[in-house]
């Protein structure tokens, strides 16, 4: 049963070395497809900082317009300011100069109704000598000559200041368009800073998740590497072990299997005609039968001793004939392993088992159908008879 088991562990050591060189293979796949996403992710964040940078120029030069929107509109309700007041003062002396045209106004017609009086006295009254009457209408004649350059000059002016708070008004009236335009145009450089403030702020936690990705992609680079040269050592070590494996039985009796092209002993094989029993699994998939077969990889001649089954549906392990526990072990990279001894010089033997069932014991009598451990994906399942291989298929139903 030793010699068996020794067989299984060279089966498995063969196995465990391609199993090494796909994973080797599939981590080397995972770096390169990581390192492309790596480059991915760094390309994406120099475009969004480029983007926030271009960003951040915009909003400077917001700001700085808006600066300078803010001094003009200042100065233009400065401005505006004191052409109010300049209308107000215009307004304010035309006021002042239509009350005084109108004193004249009044003045100059009182003077007017006495020329007319005087002319009248006078031709009905040629040869009139009143000399008070000669008097007052010349005086009456010169102040009215003053008083009538005086409404003139009154006028004049008048007709002026209006120019003027016309002018003025014009002026106002434009400072006052030119401040809400200003206005405006501030208003609505506000309203893009924001929206650029907005953007920038997107593009922030945007960047924000790009390094978080990256950080998690450089994690699992570093993890990929590690495991990779991992790999590579358990690949170098599995290939030692497998240019030369002794094993010693008794001090008296050796095997040496060297991987220089030979094909592996043939173990002892007798047929099996009793009755078919039940199998490990309720259902399951025959992934290797039992008997000789050519690695794929390294085009070596092996016999396969046991037969590779994979569940479907459940995982548990079920023990196919009544018998006694002689041994359970663990052997990386085979797991668990239980050989059960049964009647009729059987023993039927159990490996790559991930867990075994609490209440399985060395040296325990357990019955048919009872659980014995579980597997993660397959099973390997041997059979001998008088202490040589059986093929298991004739076994199982």
């Amino acid at each position: 049963m030793k010699f068996l088991l020794f067989l299984l562990i060279i089966f498995f050591s063969i196995m465990l070395y391609g199993d090494t060189d796909s994973k080797i293979t599939k981590t080397k796949k995972d770096l390169s497809y990581n390192a492309q996403k790596e480059k991915n992710i760094k390309n994406s964040l120099d475009e969004l900082s480029k983007r926030i940078i271009s960003y951040q120029q915009t909003v400077q030069k917001i700001r700085i317009s808006m600066k300078k929107l803010s001094h003009d509109i200042a100065s233009g309700k400065q401005k505006a300011q004191i052409a109010k007041k300049k209308l107000k003062k215009i307004d304010r002396i035309i006021k002042t100069l239509n009350a005084k045209k109108s004193k004249v106004n009044k003045k100059l017609v009182g003077i007017l109704a006495k020329e007319i009086k005087y002319s009248i006295l006078a031709k009905n009254n040629s040869f009139s000598t009143n000399v008070d009457d000669l008097i007052s209408s010349y005086i009456n004649k010169t102040y009215s000559k003053i008083l009538k350059d005086k409404f003139n000059k009154t006028k004049m002016k008048s007709l002026s200041l209006k120019l003027d708070l016309a002018y003025a008004k014009s002026e106002y009236d434009k400072l006052n368009s030119k401040v809400k335009s200003l206005t405006q145009k501030k208003q609505s450089l506000l309203n893009y800073e924001k929206l650029k403030k907005s953007t920038i702020s997107k593009l922030e936690y945007e960047k924000k998740n790009y390094l978080k990705k990256l950080e998690f992609v450089r994690k699992q680079n570093s993890q990929l590497t590690n495991l990779l040269k991992k790999l590579n050592i358990l690949k170098q070590k599995a290939k030692i072990k497998r240019q030369t494996i002794v094993l010693k039985k008794d001090n008296t009796n050796s095997l040496e299997v060297r991987r220089v092209g030979n094909i592996y002993n043939k173990p002892p094989v007798s047929s099996y005609h009793g009755d078919k029993t039940i199998a490990p699994f309720k259902r399951y998939k025959l992934v290797r039968k039992f008997g000789s077969f050519v690695d794929p990889t390294y085009k070596i001649k092996m016999f396969n001793p046991n037969i590779v089954l994979k569940p479907i549906g459940s995982k548990n392990v079920i023990n196919v004939l009544d018998g006694k526990v002689i041994s359970i072990t663990n052997s990386p990279p085979i797991g668990n392993i239980i050989i059960i001894e049964n009647k009729n010089g059987l023993h039927t033997l159990y490996a790559k088992l991930t867990t075994v069932a609490p209440t399985i014991k060395k040296g325990n009598y357990i019955k048919k159908g009872y659980i014995l451990g579980k597997v993660k994906d397959t099973l390997f399942f041997e059979v001998t008879k008088n202490s040589t291989n059986i093929n298991p298929l004739k076994l199982i139903k």
